[in-house]
């Protein structure tokens, strides 16, 4: 019915991969006999090639924080309206990385994007909600799954499903929208 469904999947895997959710895989394989276990060089290959993988993760969530830190990395708006015309005076866009003194979507960056994403929402959440680690979890998958339906490739898609569910992802909302935040409050 929904050609290209797979082409979202790979990409979401592939970041994943490139991230430091991936040193978990990479632990259960190499614990109690897994898949390494006397293995030969094609698979050591294959482990370095992961362990690579998963520093280039680590070190956009090292950047992320700091830039986070730094305020040049931005998740949802502030809640209170003081905050929020704090923002609109300092020229903050939601959802974004300054660079050069100009805002950007980072939703749109390969690899580095969904790392963001997630660092963001467990910051955010845990600046809102300090020691929730559950809103901080549940922050950082709605933000990475608002990542992803906010990539151009998947605006349609996002329009498809919301024609079919009723709900409509308001950009206001950053990249996070309702759709996400409906499936994470649902789980």
């Amino acid at each position: 019915l929904f050609p290209f469904v797979n082409t979202p999947y790979n990409i979401l895997k592939q970041e994943i991969r490139h991230s430091a959710l991936s040193g978990v895989k990479i632990a259960y394989d190499l614990s109690l006999g897994g898949r390494y276990r006397g293995a030969n060089a094609k698979p050591m290959g294959d482990l370095a090639d992961r362990l690579a993988q998963f520093t280039m993760g680590m070190s956009f969530v090292v950047a992320a924080k700091s830039l986070y830190d730094q305020g040049d990395l931005t998740g949802a708006p502030p809640e209170t309206e003081g905050e929020r015309e704090l923002w609109k005076i300092q020229r903050k866009q939601a959802y974004s990385i300054r660079i050069g003194g100009r805002w950007f979507d980072y939703s749109q960056i390969p690899l580095v994007g969904t790392s963001f994403a997630a660092v963001v929402g467990v910051a955010d959440a845990w600046k809102n909600n300090p020691g929730d680690v559950g809103k901080a979890a549940e922050a950082a998958f709605t933000n990475v799954m608002g990542s992803v339906v906010d990539r151009s490739f998947m605006q349609q898609w996002s329009n498809i499903a919301g024609a079919i569910t009723g709900v409509v992802r308001e950009r206001s909302l950053g990249p996070v929208g309702r759709f996400p935040e409906q499936i994470a409050t649902g789980m």
